[in-house]
C-alpha cells in the first residue's frame, strides 16, 4: 500500500482523539483513554523491545507503562462525570470507538512493514 492510502487509516486515531477531547464527556474520554491505554502500552513495549539496537526507542518505551496513578485519576474523573449525568452507554461507546482505531493504526503500520 502506497503512503497516500496508508495515511487516512493511520491517522484515524488521532482524529478521534481529537474528537473526543472537543467532544466527549468526560466519563467518555477518562473510561476510553483507561481502558485503551493498557493496549497502547503493550504494542508500545511490543515495539519497542522489537526495535532495541535498531534505534531510539524512547518514545515508545515511555508509552509501555502508564503513567503512577493513572487509573486512580481516571476512574475519579469518570466517576464525578457520571455523577453529574454523563451517559454510561455514551462512555462505554467511547471506549470501543478509541479501541477500533487503535486496532485500525497497528493494523495499518503492520500492513506497511509487510
Amino acid at each position: 500500500m502506497c503512503p497516500a492510502t496508508t495515511a487516512i487509516p493511520s491517522q484515524a486515531y488521532t482524529a478521534f482523539v481529537a474528537w473526543l477531547a472537543l467532544g466527549g464527556s468526560r466519563a467518555d474520554l477518562a473510561l476510553a483513554f483507561l481502558a485503551n491505554l493498557d493496549a497502547w502500552g503493550r504494542n508500545c513495549g511490543r515495539l519497542a523491545e522489537l526495535l532495541d539496537g535498531r534505534c531510539d526507542t524512547s518514545f515508545f518505551d515511555s508509552f509501555a507503562e502508564p503513567p503512577p496513578g493513572f487509573e486512580e485519576q481516571a476512574l475519579a474523573v469518570a466517576d464525578q462525570g457520571l455523577e453529574s449525568g454523563d451517559s454510561p452507554e455514551g462512555a462505554r461507546r467511547a471506549a470501543r470507538l478509541l479501541e477500533a482505531h487503535e486496532l485500525l493504526f497497528w493494523d495499518t503500520l503492520a500492513d506497511e512493514l509487510q
